[in-house]
């Protein structure tokens, strides 16, 4: 018997720091499709020329690597004036504290053209909040990112291994994957279903430990939790490199993930400016409580016949639909 492939989408629980958190949201989504050809042919190059090398000896990999890295960051420099580091050289404003895996297939360049001030990374086995608290908790409180997000990843090593018997490890790797949990296995599922149902729960379970943590900032709005998943193998059927919106403050359900996810994208022309790198939008003034979900938008009450004399005022323009992956 078969199933069809595990493909949980997103969704929406609140929204509030609109602007700021539109703006980078939407380019969270858009980044990766805008520039996967030009980093592809920027990078097939010089990986192909290491993996050339790298088969030899250990010397010949690590004379690879470094030459990548000093050459890479020779081209850095070269691309870069000095006006690109004016905006963060004295101070950090990131936009959002980001806690992800440390597998080499995850990188900020996924998530964002210029992340240098605007991402505050943390990264360990398996994307968790509570083998590396103090980093999470410098980012929402000292740094006061109005956005948490948890990503996790498709193909994660950490969750394979909790998915078996990891006991042959030593006692630090041991100790940062006890902590993560997984369901019950699901015996409707093959491996690789399983597999990508486990990163899913993991995702969730980081989102809660933050809404746990964090209660007070989530509920006054200064703080949106997401969970998301970036996807490299196509696995969730949304794109090669595509990160995959799973859980918005602890909401999962899949009922109102285009209302959602599009409220969160939608940035009025007025605000860009604001909501950019170093110029943090403001939280909205309103917000939904943690554990509601967005209801559709209701149907509007048609407009009272004019009495005769009153001028006619100009009919207000709908809000565009969103549709996710656009």
């Amino acid at each position: 018997m078969t199933t069809q492939p595990f493909q949980k989408t997103f969704v929406f629980a609140k929204l509030h720091t609109a602007c700021a958190l539109g703006l980078l949201l939407a380019s969270f989504l858009a980044y990766g499709e805008a520039t996967a050809p030009v980093h592809a042919e920027a990078t097939a190059q010089t990986h192909h020329a290491d993996a050339a090398q790298a088969h030899g000896s250990e010397t010949a990999q690590l004379h690879a690597i470094v030459k990548t890295l000093v050459d890479s960051n020779a081209a850095f420099v070269k691309a870069h004036n000095p006006e690109y580091f004016k905006p963060f050289a004295d101070k950090q404003h990131p936009r959002a504290t980001v806690v992800t895996c440390s597998d080499s297939r995850v990188q900020s360049h996924a998530l964002s053209k210029a992340p240098d001030g605007d991402l505050f990374m943390v990264r360990n086995i398996g994307n968790q909040i509570s083998t590396a608290e103090g980093s999470v908790e410098y980012g929402v409180h000292h740094l006061h990112t109005p956005l948490l997000i948890i990503v996790g990843h498709v193909a994660c090593g950490a969750i394979k291994a909790v998915m078996g018997d990891f006991s042959g490890e030593s006692v630090p790797i041991r100790k940062e994957l006890s902590t993560i949990g997984l369901p019950p296995r699901n015996e409707a599922n093959d491996e690789t279903q399983e597999w990508l149902r486990g990163v899913d729960a993991n995702v969730n379970k980081q989102v809660d430990t933050a809404l746990q943590k964090f209660p007070e900032e989530v509920k006054s709005g200064k703080l949106t939790v997401i969970g998301a998943i970036y996807d490299f193998q196509n696995a969730m059927h949304q794109g090669y490199g595509k990160l995959v919106i799973t859980n918005i403050n602890g909401n999962h359900d899949t009922a109102n993930v285009l209302v959602g996810i599009g409220k969160l994208t939608s940035v009025s022309p007025g605000e860009e400016k604001k909501a950019a790198p170093g110029h943090r939008a403001k939280p909205a003034a309103t917000s939904i409580k943690h554990g509601e979900t967005l209801k559709e938008s209701e149907p509007k009450k048609e407009a009272e016949p004019k009495k005769e004399g009153e001028s006619k005022k100009p009919a207000e323009h709908a809000e565009p639909s969103h549709e996710w992956g656009k």
